[in-house]
């Protein structure tokens, strides 16, 4: 791409530039020096007709035939920018034309693609190290990074790595995989500007990160304000929520945000026809706000149009939609503030799907309620619940992940049980089954943390790497393909 190449007697130097066809230099194979342009556009009459805007050294003239013709040498090779697929001067020469938009100067170098650069990797000078490479200027080691905590949407996945890292695989039409495009991908890919994140989320289109200065970063869908920036204006790189500060917690409903402040406060943002912001309004909102009505939170979760939260105490509230009982206080009706959900004890962690909740108590009990056509209470029965219902049998939770219709728990040994609708496999037990009691996922083992999307689950198991199951009709399993998965596949590696 960089090199000469010959064409009939003469050598064309030069390369094409991005969306353009080339005006090359011809020299003679003979002389080896300039001669009339191949292409050159007959008629001409001044030599500024004849400049085509390549920054080589001299212009081109126009000659007493009419033709353009090139008045001077082409450009040497460490002009030659390949990741602009231009040629160019020499950038580090006075009154030289430079680097295209594209690259950077790097001096002796020559002209750099500090995106991809491994030698060069976002300045000038900074290698990355062996078996790294550069991606959006990151160096991002090929293999083996240590996954730490994962977040699934709706057709899309997104991993935090020991590197503070984001990388996210599946559907892209709102830019949810935070890489700048909005091409869907089977394979992790990088969020870009993102280098210290702690803690992860996502929403059904969108998705955050807290990184750790405290700042919270949202990409994806924001036509409810999702991304908490001021504007409903979708995002295909992350951009800073305004006003919040010491954020150490993230939690996304279908199109609503929430954030637990190291203070315990509660702040959210988006959505908010059914009053899931709990701020006691039916308001959308583009700016976080603080929901004063609650007393110091340690954890949450959001469901589509739902919120719940868990108390220093542990005390559970929730809020928003209630048309199944999702918010466990014995009825059907919406709130827009926070309502206790009452009968459970002391609550240790909250998982919201989208249309119905689930609890862990301090004693390891499994409480759930709300929407179960599908079996995802796990009571054994499909009958709806506006009061929390324990489940029989599973007794060592010790996390718990709400989906569309389905649920997945976490349990003690370090294995993972899920129940509910299976038509994609995203129970993970080998078949397409609905089970309205836990079955077990197969083959995980030493699992440290869990996440569902609508149809789709993913875990962390013993070797701090994502393995996934379920609908993969967008590539939100991230092992390559779109094949649905019965049983957990590994995440390759990017």
């Amino acid at each position: 791409m960089g090199s000469s190449r010959v064409r009939g007697l003469g050598i064309v130097l030069g390369l094409i530039a991005c969306g353009q066809q080339p005006r090359p230099i011809v020299l003679d194979a003979e002389t080896d020096t300039p001669g009339d342009r191949e292409d050159a556009d007959a008629g001409c009459s001044t030599d500024e007709a004849c400049d085509d805007g390549y920054f080589c050294t001299g212009r081109e003239r126009c000659m007493p035939d009419g033709r353009c013709a090139a008045s001077a040498v082409p450009c040497p090779p460490t002009a030659c920018d390949e990741a602009a697929d231009r040629c160019l001067e020499p950038c580090g020469e006075p009154g030289a034309g430079g680097c295209a938009p594209e690259a950077t100067c790097c001096g002796e170098a020559g002209c750099r693609d500090v995106r991809r650069d491994v030698a060069h990797c976002g300045a000038c000078g900074r290698a990355c190290d062996v078996d790294a490479r550069c991606e959006d200027g990151h160096c991002v080691p090929s293999a083996g990074v240590r996954t730490t905590a994962i977040a699934l949407g709706a057709w899309h996945s997104c991993a935090l790595t020991a590197l503070g890292e984001v990388r996210c695989w599946g559907r892209n039409e709102f830019g949810q995989l935070g890489n700048g495009t909005t091409r869907s991908s089977r394979t992790p890919v990088v969020v870009r500007g993102l280098t210290a994140a702690a803690a992860l989320t996502s929403g059904a289109w969108h998705a955050c990160a807290t990184t750790t200065d405290g700042g919270t970063w949202c990409w994806g869908r924001n036509d409810w304000g999702q991304l908490g920036n001021g504007s409903t204006e979708s995002r295909e790189e992350p951009v800073l929520v305004m006003g919040l500060d010491g954020v150490r917690r993230l939690v996304a409903g279908e199109q609503h945000t929430c954030a637990i402040t190291a203070a315990g406060e509660l702040h959210c943002w988006g959505q908010n026809d059914f009053g899931q912001l709990g701020d006691g309004t039916t308001v959308r909102r583009i700016r976080p706000v603080r929901i004063t009505s609650l007393p110091p939170v340690a954890a949450a979760a959001a469901g589509a149009f739902h919120t719940c939260a868990i108390t220093a105490a542990g005390e559970l509230y929730c809020w928003g939609q209630n048309d199944f009982g999702q918010l466990g206080d014995g009825t059907t009706s919406r709130r827009t503030s926070p309502t206790p959900v009452t009968g459970l004890g002391s609550v240790a962690t909250v998982s919201a799907g989208s249309w119905h909740t689930c609890a862990v108590t301090a004693a390891g009990e499994t409480h759930c309620w709300g929407r179960n056509d599908f079996g995802q209470l796990g009571d054994g029965t499909t009958e709806r619940r506006t009061r929390p219902t324990r489940l029989a049998g599973l007794h060592d939770a010790s996390g718990i992940a709400g989906g569309r219709f389905h649920t997945c728990a976490h349990r003690a040994d370090g294995t993972v049980s899920c129940w509910g609708h299976n038509a994609f496999g995203q129970l993970g037990d080998g078949s397409s089954t609905r089970r309205e009691r836990p079955v077990p996922v197969r083959g995980l083992v030493g699992v440290t943390a869990l996440g569902t999307g609508w149809h789709h689950g993913c875990a962390l198991s013993g070797d701090a790497h994502p393995h996934c199951w379920g609908n993969n009709e967008a590539g939100q399993l991230g092992d390559g393909s779109t094949t649905h998965r019965s049983a957990p596949v590994r995440v390759v590696d990017p």
